[in-house]
């Protein structure tokens, strides 16, 4: 084939990927599609086992400059600009995902090395560089799917590694028609097993661990809760320095003199909370109030 016919395929591959990112995007908040998020990895997976290492690097970058455009696009209270720079540096670790694929591709363990790679990148993007940002990690829009359950027994990380096996499953199930085979016949019943033995496996654990109880009710206490609020929005939310740790310092001591002078409603509160503010959320007025809170013995 000339490279002039394959131009079309290599931008149609190069949009599919982006457009899978766009997918996983959409199960974090504010959209909530948790199920769309194992669709857009094996999208992503069946692209890169399809390319050259040049080609996986690329489609990989591509997925998670999408991926992370769509579910950080709140960042855009700091600036588009500032969003593009951290979304380029973000998709460096899906692009790094893509090309262990695309290296992989004719070995039998491509699925072990990118489910490595992708967990490896999770990790140290949680802590690399400036304490990492961890925000991206596959396990959090599946707080409210049926996986929900799971995490007081694996952790995110083990939601994580569950939500990143069955994309790679799924897209294993699916390669061989990609590969130009168009019977069910091609399909390899060892793939399409571990697809339904980790989906029911897991969709039963986690429905199953919703009703666990890490500890007995005991007590109820009061909590008093302050809500200081930030100055501004955008890139200026936080204001000068110190101005929220004071904002909520001063809602704590109005409340303390609320208490004091009996004009406060409920029990008196055993402990206060100071709660942060969104800088694209800001309260018409900076707030605080008593609510009881039932704890573990």
């Amino acid at each position: 084939m000339s490279r002039k016919a394959r131009s079309p395929h290599r931008w149609l591959m190069n949009g599919l990927a982006l457009v899978a990112g766009g997918l996983v995007g959409l199960g974090f908040p504010p959209f909530g599609l948790w199920w769309l998020v194992p669709v857009g990895v094996a999208a992503m997976v069946s692209l890169a086992l399809l390319s050259r290492p040049a080609g996986g690097l690329l489609r990989g970058y591509l997925f998670g400059f999408g991926f992370n455009l769509v579910a950080f696009h709140w960042i855009g209270v700091l600036g588009w600009p500032v969003v593009l720079v951290f979304v380029a540096w973000l998709a460096l670790w899906q692009g790094l995902v893509g090309l262990v694929l695309a290296c992989t591709r004719r070995s039998p363990a491509w699925g072990f090395a990118g489910v490595a790679a992708w967990m490896a990148g999770e990790w140290l993007c949680a802590r690399w560089p400036f304490g990492g940002f961890g925000w991206g990690r596959l396990a959090y829009p599946m707080a409210d799917s049926p996986l929900n359950g799971l995490f007081p027994f694996i952790s995110v990380t083990g939601v994580s590694l569950v939500v990143v096996s069955t994309g790679f499953l799924l897209a294993w199930v699916v390669r061989p028609f990609l590969q130009g085979r168009r019977s069910v016949r091609g399909l390899s019943p060892v793939a399409l097993v571990l697809l339904v033995v980790t989906l029911v496996v897991s969709t039963t654990a986690g429905l199953l661990g919703r009703s666990y109880d890490p500890a007995p009710q005991g007590r109820t206490v009061t909590v008093a809760v302050v809500q200081g609020n930030v100055p501004g929005r955008g890139a200026d939310a936080l204001g000068p320095k110190y101005t929220v740790e004071n904002n909520h310092l001063a809602q704590t001591i109005l409340l303390a003199a609320r208490i004091r002078t009996g004009q406060a409603s409920g029990s008196r509160p055993s402990a206060a909370v100071s709660s942060g503010a969104r800088p694209s959320i800001r309260l018409s007025a900076p707030r605080h109030g008593i609510c009881p809170v039932t704890t573990a013995r």
